[in-house]
């Protein structure tokens, strides 16, 4: 794990995994997590196991950005959730995913650093895990969670 930046007393770190399978929850508790899929090869059943390592050890929002961004979204609300929700949704059960399909890395950032907010306030520990090792994305995430923590 790689701190990226710290405010306060919250902490933004990333963790680079080459596939889905290779995730080790690095904390427990709640959090929120900017997962972006750089290769786009994940299967459902990777996917699964995944968003079920995310929701047990807390991630209380999940923003989901890269490759089959909706697909992962849907994974952890499915994990949430089960797949035939009666009436549950996962804002009801204090978690929250999104997706944001075609967005630019900074864009998706943005709304991580600012937007992905829980109920009870801004959470110590924010993970950025990105999924293949892009170089290029991997800097551009960095830098643009930084730059959203900068302006504001």
């Amino acid at each position: 794990m790689e701190l990226i930046a710290e405010r306060g007393r919250e902490r933004y770190e990333r963790i680079i995994i080459p596939h889905a399978d290779g995730f080790a929850p690095p904390y427990a508790g709640a959090c929120t997590c900017l997962l972006w899929d750089a290769r786009g090869h994940a299967s459902d059943g990777e996917r699964a196991r995944l968003a079920r390592k995310l929701v047990d050890s807390g991630r209380a929002y999940t923003v989901c950005g890269g490759a089959e961004c909706e697909a992962w979204h849907d994974a952890v609300d499915e994990a949430l959730i089960g797949p035939e929700p009666e009436s549950a949704e996962p804002d009801d059960l204090g978690m929250m995913t999104t997706w944001h399909d075609g967005e630019s890395a900074s864009e998706v950032a943005a709304f991580f650093v600012h937007a992905a907010v829980l109920p009870g306030g801004a959470p110590s520990h924010h993970l950025v895990l990105l999924i293949g090792d892009d170089a290029d994305r991997r800097e551009e995430l960095a830098a643009a969670v930084r730059e959203s923590l900068r302006s504001g």
